[in-house]
């Protein structure tokens, strides 16, 4: 980190900034000798193509960029307002959507990690200063900070749909619970809805008409509703509906019916004439005590009593003892958890450049006491609720690790063993017996550490104790993966602080990818991101064919998704080679 950084967005850079206007820089050095260098170097690189603005100290150039912001800030860290980490935090609080690179005569390989973390893009030695490496080094934050915001703002919403996702539902089912507290006679309802026959779509018509169907069912929901009301896609073919203010519990019935009828409504796509359909679950709260993720799995549970029911209105809930709701099943699957009843899935991971399988993602299911199998999805909130999640990711990663164990024993040569991912919660995370059960297990089972790799998301605790937790993990030998990058609020201070050797994009960012330039430019970056900090590229979520071929010509290794298989139970893969329909074929992998 004490040179310049080696990340290349790609060769299109150079000419996209070209013919961008000039880049306002903001310079922020007490050294005249020192900002004459600066300022005659980016003239030399590149006549016309920076214009420089000198401060000499944080403050004045903070009370300037107010008013007339910059399209990049060069810090020195000493300063006489500001010595050390003290203008990159002020710098950051107060003007935190200006890329910043610390140019400074502190060769400290601590110190440059430690400005990375507090949100520099970049951190160059004076005594290797070299003006190519600057020009770039700028260009590179520039880029760095406008993926960095592009991910912000996607955060929140779904990017087919461009309706709120699960993470904005969920703060907003958090508001409306809390709400409630304060409202003893306030109701609100929770809608979960699942489209009938959808996979049916996708198999017959393809994944573009899918993609339509969703989007239409999408605008349908949100036309009926009270601009009050949130309307989000939570992933597939689920949608669910946050009424807040209902002026009785019964009100949630004819809403469900009003959306019912929205979405029955005749539907033309490709010159086929659909006639789509709903299940509809509803989950009223009303007073305090409600729990936002057992208030969605009970939705979520009614809706799966209404699909079985083949009642596409999503009727209301049969009274006790016929059905139990949300407890009623979350103390199953703590049973279930208990007892060792749980399944466990696996998706291959392959090489784009022969399709070889070098590795599973093991995905948990459970065959519910109704005969539903349920997926994460649904399982993950309910275990969290219950507080018993770090439970379930041992059982999972138990089962993941003596099955891949054997599968090396028997179809893989030493030099072609297969690797196995499992995700594991921020409670797995944060236990710190969880290292000790990870190095036993993995004895136990002879598998190689190497081969397994512990997948975490952004929301998985990266303070100081969790840090430290993964540290640990991969003191066994186990590999760390950042899983769903681009989901969330992607960090690039988290990743250049935790001891990751993985980085997997998320499917939100894959699937755009043919239509969307600015979606492609985004994903070249996070791959040239991720081999620059030394970490292999996942690509997850690939369904076609032109996907693939575009992330091959985009340089990526990896990927995973429904074009080469989906999650199969052990008993349906022969010889590590996944049912036909997908997949990896041909000779067992």
């Amino acid at each position: 980190m004490t040179g310049a950084s080696k990340l290349d967005p790609g060769p299109d850079l150079d000419m996209e900034m070209l013919t961008e206007d000039p880049i306002e820089v903001a310079l922020v050095e007490d050294s005249d000798d020192w900002a004459e260098l600066v300022g005659d170097s980016l003239k030399l690189r590149m006549p016309g193509r920076y214009q420089l603005r000198r401060f000499s100290t944080v403050t004045s150039c903070i009370e300037s960029l107010r008013l007339s912001p910059a399209g990049c800030i060069l810090l020195d860290l000493s300063l006489p307002d500001a010595d050390g980490m003290e203008g990159v935090d002020a710098l950051q609080l107060e003007v935190p959507g200006v890329p910043l690179v610390v140019l400074t005569g502190m060769d400290d390989d601590a110190r440059a990690v430690e400005a990375v973390r507090r949100g520099a893009q970049d951190y160059l030695v004076k005594q290797r200063f070299d003006v190519d490496d600057l020009a770039r080094s700028i260009q590179h934050a520039i880029q760095r900070k406008r993926v960095e915001s592009e991910l912000a703002r996607e955060a929140f919403y779904d990017p087919l749909t461009k309706l709120p996702n699960r993470r904005l539902l969920m703060d907003r089912l958090s508001v409306a619970c809390a709400r409630l507290e304060r409202k003893p006679d306030a109701s609100i309802a929770v809608l979960f809805i699942d489209l009938d026959r959808f996979k049916a779509v996708n198999d017959e018509m393809g994944h573009d008409a899918g993609d339509r169907l969703l989007v239409a069912t999408g605008d349908r929901i949100n036309r009926t509703m009270r601009p009050s009301d949130t309307t989000a896609r939570i992933g597939g073919d689920e949608f669910v509906v946050l009424c807040e203010e209902l002026r009785s519990p019964a009100d949630s019935d004819r809403i469900a019916e009003r959306v019912a009828q929205a979405i029955a409504e005749p539907l033309f796509i490709d010159g086929q004439e659909l006639h789509p359909t709903a299940s509809i679950g509803v989950a009223v709260a009303a007073g305090p005590g409600a729990v936002p993720e057992a208030l969605l799995g009970e939705a979520d549970s009614e809706m799966y009593r209404a699909k079985r029911r083949n009642d596409s209105r999503g009727a209301p809930p049969a009274p006790e003892p016929a059905q139990r709701g949300m407890r009623g099943i979350m103390a199953d699957l703590r049973d279930a958890v208990e007892r060792h009843e749980l399944s466990v899935a696996f998706q291959p991971i392959i090489r784009l450049e022969d399709r070889e399988a070098v590795g599973v993602e093991a995905l948990v299911r459970w065959h519910g006491t109704a005969g539903e199998l349920l997926t994460p999805a649904r399982l993950i909130p309910m275990a969290e609720a219950g507080g018993f999640m770090a439970d379930l990711d041992r059982e999972v990663i138990a089962e993941a690790i003596t099955q891949v164990a054997r599968w090396n024993r028997e179809f893989r040569a030493p030099a072609a063993r297969l690797g196995c991912s499992v995700n594991c919660s921020g409670a797995t995370i944060a236990d710190p017996t969880f290292p000790g059960f990870l190095g036993r297990t993995l004895d136990r089972n002879g598998l190689v550490p190497e081969l397994l790799t512990i997948e975490i998301t952004e929301d998985a605790p990266l303070d100081d104790a969790g840090i430290e937790r993964i540290a640990e993990i991969k003191a066994t030998g186990a590999r760390v993966a950042l899983d769903d990058f681009g989901a969330g609020f992607s960090s690039y201070a988290s990743l250049a602080s935790t001891p990751l050797d993985e980085l997997k994009l998320d499917r939100s960012l894959i699937a755009g990818l043919d239509g969307d330039p600015r979606l492609t430019a985004i994903v070249r970056a996070a791959l040239a991101l991720g081999t620059d900090l030394g970490l292999s590229v996942v690509a997850e979520g690939v369904e076609t064919e032109a996907e693939a071929a575009q992330l091959r010509g985009l340089g990526f290794e990896l990927a995973q998704g429904f074009l080469f298989g989906r999650p199969e139970f052990a008993t349906n893969i022969r010889g590590l080679t996944w049912p036909s329909g997908g997949g990896p074929t041909g000779s067992p992998v």
